[in-house]
């Protein structure tokens, strides 16, 4: 069983989409995803995304 990321994210020009990918517990943020959403912030901010 291949397990799938809790979080996506799409970059497209100058848009970035971060998606949650948590179905089963719909899309409630434990301490990993939680993590992984400030990990993406912080790429989003690096990038200079406003």
């Amino acid at each position: 069983m291949m397990v799938q990321p809790k979080l996506k994210t799409e970059i497209n020009g100058p848009v970035t989409t971060i998606i949650l990918n948590g179905p089963e517990v719909r899309n409630a943020l434990d301490q990993e995803a939680t993590d992984m959403l400030a990990a993406a912030f912080r790429v989003f901010d690096r990038r200079g995304g406003s």
